[in-house]
């Protein structure tokens, strides 16, 4: 994954949205620099809140770290040759959330916004959040760390790393195989057992029973051979895991002897400098003779020396009093950038201030649409209601036209119904018409408020599409500072020019102080005279003792010599691998020869026990005895399936064989800090207290090539720990990037390098960088409080006062 753009509001601190270019940054490491509480972990950790929605040092979802309800982290990234924009929104108040992946254009979405579709694309495009965690991202807090895993967690960790996951499924499969087939052998043999009592056909049975009688010999035959060949190859294992027990003591006594020899040399070192000491006296007569002139030359010389350094301190003062004066520059520059966010904050407040307002209209319009609309539709139900009741008064009222007599005898109920209902058609007609009158004064203010709306839309969509109007004093102030850090560049001194000079004052100091030292020893040179006789026997005694030393080195480097060729002749721990692979093996075939043998021992009983009842059924027997064979045969296969694709089988070789490769990676980092004084190995199993076979342990084993010694993470410095668990957690990013097919091309590290020192700190730079190569990133985005790291870095982004700054 390669980052090309973050934008982020209302995460933690961050109320106004900040966005960082990192596709303009150079390649290389990139430094995110700034003070305690100013957000620079939350820059950091909003790229896996873009991606899985949680920031890893700070517990419970999202919206629990969210500043209102429209906060927002977007994220523009490669991964490989596809380009795609993530966008998760949070709200502050309500806890809800949405997810949104689009391709590269932006413009076509991959999910539909629900938070389980995003997590489930994530996954399958980029990674887990543990491979994440444990490898391209390091928190301040190192959750996800692969020393802080359990040992189960730590396989699971590697078995998804090395996408070994489908040979779990298959494993499954075969197990879930495996019974059914168990349950066919059962019912199987049940039949048979049926069957068996049902035979008559003794002569048969007696043929058949003596050819199981041979598969059974024959079983038995193979089931000895098999357990000849596992005898001998424990024994031979156990032979070898003694004789690889001898390895410890020799390289005990190798350390050792190689200690005596340091010792050794030491001491002839001392035996030399007490020679020349002694030599020196041997030649001093002519020195006392010259002590006087010696005397007053070094005088003339010292005089010169103290004038040459107040030269030199003037112009150390020079270059401190101009880097202060740079200082000050860098300051004003600081405060006009942080008042030319400030005003440009104010413009893009007033402008969302007039969106909001056109927002308000816009809403206020579509509830008096939606009022104007009920209406009209209750006008016209009321509309065909009366309608309906003109049309009933008329067909009423017709009565009189039909009817002879017309409306000349009102007394009756019918035509008094009709009189009724024709008297009443004007009053109806009427209410009919000022229904429809009103509906269509109703409906021409809905399109009256219609236009209105419409009109509001555009003028809302013209309005956030123009650009923001800054005011003048905008670009005052960034002519400013441009003009505040142009004069911070004329009179930056560089830190070599200031070392420089304070050096020439220190060695000139120093040369002062050696000159002093060397006029009085010049002074008291004449009193050493008396002891030159004494020197002269000193230094045969001293010869006799470097002849004794130098004897005692030669038998040591022999002793050397003696144990590199027994311990290159003891096994390695390949060969006990191998043989141990080579056991484990023939111990399932030992397994799978014993089940032969129960099962040819069973197919005997039962046709010992059946011999009565067989010539009848003798067809359908031999046939049900094939299948049982397919079955077990089958059985042994799927079980041997299952066996091979768990987690103790190929996936447990497949992590056996990343050790190495690790370590290799570890060792590599190791060396660009500290050369060839650590070693480290990575290693997944061990073997057992009793002997029987090994465990999984995900231990790592450090030797400490200076000191002589061995032992575990917890026993070194502060120092030495930080940089070597860094060594570990970058080997496992490089190795997951070579191995998993997720390809990060950006790491993370959240102040991994802690208080380091400025040696350990260097260190700690170089095996950044050394990562950076190995695993073939693109950038490497790191936070450290110490100024002699973040200075190094290829590219800087200062996060203060609630906004950005790239530099």
């Amino acid at each position: 994954m390669r980052l090309n753009r973050l934008t982020l509001r209302g995460i933690t601190r961050f109320a106004n949205t900040v966005s960082i270019n990192f596709s303009e940054l150079p390649e290389g490491l990139i430094a995110l620099v700034g003070a305690n509480g100013e957000g620079k972990t939350t820059i950091m950790e909003s790229i896996p809140g873009a991606l899985f929605r949680q920031l890893p040092s700070r517990d419970g979802a999202l919206p629990n770290h969210v500043q209102g309800r429209d906060a927002f982290i977007e994220l523009d990234y490669l991964m490989g040759a596809n380009h795609y924009r993530s966008l998760v929104k949070a709200d502050g108040q309500t806890g809800s959330q949405e997810a949104h992946l689009y391709n590269g254009d932006g413009n076509t979405a991959l999910v539909s916004g629900k938070v389980k579709e995003y997590d489930a694309a994530i996954h399958e495009r980029i990674a887990t959040p543990s491979i994440f965690l444990a490898s391209a991202f390091q928190s301040q807090n190192r959750k996800g760390n692969f020393l802080e895993l359990g040992k189960a967690d730590r396989k699971d960790l590697m078995i998804q790393m090395l996408g070994l996951e489908q040979l779990q499924v298959i494993s499954d499969r075969a197990g879930e195989r495996a019974k059914v087939l168990e349950l066919e052998v059962t019912n199987s043999r049940a039949k048979l057992s049926l069957l068996d009592q049902k035979l008559a056909g003794i002569e048969d049975l007696k043929h058949n029973l003596a050819l199981d009688e041979e598969a059974l010999a024959k079983a038995q035959e193979d089931l000895e051979t098999w357990k000849r060949r596992l005898e001998e190859l424990t024994a031979r294992e156990a032979t070898m895991r003694s004789e690889a027990g001898r390895r410890a003591p020799m390289e005990k006594d190798w350390a050792d002897t190689n200690a005596a020899i340091a010792e050794l040399v030491k001491t002839k070192a001392d035996l030399e400098d007490k020679r020349r000491n002694n030599e020196g006296l041997l030649a001093m007569a002519e020195t006392i003779r010259k002590a006087a002139a010696v005397v007053e030359h070094m005088a003339e010389e010292i005089a010169a020396k103290r004038a040459e350094l107040g030269e030199a301190e003037a112009a150390f003062q020079e270059l401190s009093d101009r880097r202060d004066e740079a200082a000050s520059y860098r300051d004003k520059s600081a405060q006009t950038s942080q008042a030319l966010s400030t005003a440009k904050n104010n413009a893009e407040v007033a402008k969302n201030g007039e969106l909001a307002s056109l927002d308000s209209q816009i809403r206020q319009a579509e509830q008096e649409l939606a009022k104007l609309q009920q209406t009209f539709a209750t006008l016209e139900v009321r509309a065909g209601a009366i309608a309906q009741e003109g049309q009933n008064l008329r067909q009423q009222a017709q009565i009189l036209e039909e009817i002879p007599c017309g409306d000349q005898f009102p007394s009756c109920s019918l035509i008094a119904n009709a009189i009724a209902a024709r008297d009443g058609i004007s009053q109806v007609d009427e209410n009919a018409n000022k229904i429809v009158q009103e509906a269509a004064e109703t409906a021409g203010q809905r399109d009256a408020l219609q236009e209105r709306m419409a009109a509001l839309k555009e003028q809302r969509e013209a309005f956030a599409a123009a650009p923001i109007e800054y005011p003048e004093l905008v670009a005052q102030m960034e002519a400013q500072f441009e003009e505040e850090r142009a004069r911070f560049g004329e009179l930056l001194v560089p830190p070599q020019d200031l070392e420089t000079a304070r050096h020439r004052v220190a060695v000139i100091q120093g040369q002062i102080r050696n000159a002093e030292a060397d006029q009085a020893k010049a002074k008291t040179m004449a009193d050493r005279l008396p002891y030159l006789e004494a020197s002269e026997a000193r230094i045969k005694e001293l010869d006799a003792e470097t002849s004794r030393v130098d004897a005692e080195m030669a038998s040591k480097a022999e002793r050397l010599s003696q144990l590199k060729a027994e311990m290159d002749a003891l096994p390695t721990q390949k060969d006990l691998h191998d043989i141990g692979l080579n056991r484990a093996v023939c111990s399932g075939s030992v397994k799978t020869a014993e089940e032969e043998l129960s099962t040819a021992q069973g197919r005997v009983a039962a046709g010992k026990a059946r011999l009565a009842d067989l010539e009848a059924l003798v067809p359908e027997r031999d046939e049900l005895v094939e299948r049982l064979e397919e079955l077990h045969q089958n059985l042994s296969e799927w079980r041997h399936l299952q066996r091979a694709f768990g987690r103790d089988g190929i996936q447990a070789l497949e992590i056996d064989a990343a050790g190495p490769e690790v370590s290799a990676l570890i060792n590599e980092l190791l060396n660009s800090c500290f050369g060839p004084r650590f070693t480290l190995s990575f290693e997944t199993t061990a073997a057992r207290a009793d002997g029987r076979g090994e465990k999984e342990v995900f231990d790592i084993r450090i030797i400490d090539n200076e000191r002589g010694r061995e032992g575990k993470l917890e026993t070194l410095s502060g120092g030495e720990k930080v940089i070597l668990n860094e060594a570990i957690s970058l080997a496992l990013a490089i190795y997951n990037s070579r191995k998993s097919g997720q390809r990060f091309e950006t790491l993370f590290r959240d102040e991994t390098a802690g208080a380091l020192d400025p040696d350990n700190a260097q260190r700690y730079l170089s095996m950044l960088r050394r990562a950076k190569d190995l695993g073939g990133f693109h950038q490497l985005i790191f936070i450290a409080h110490q100024q002699e790291l973040w200075e190094e870095a290829d590219g800087r982004v200062f996060v203060r006062g609630g906004g950005v700054e790239v530099a």
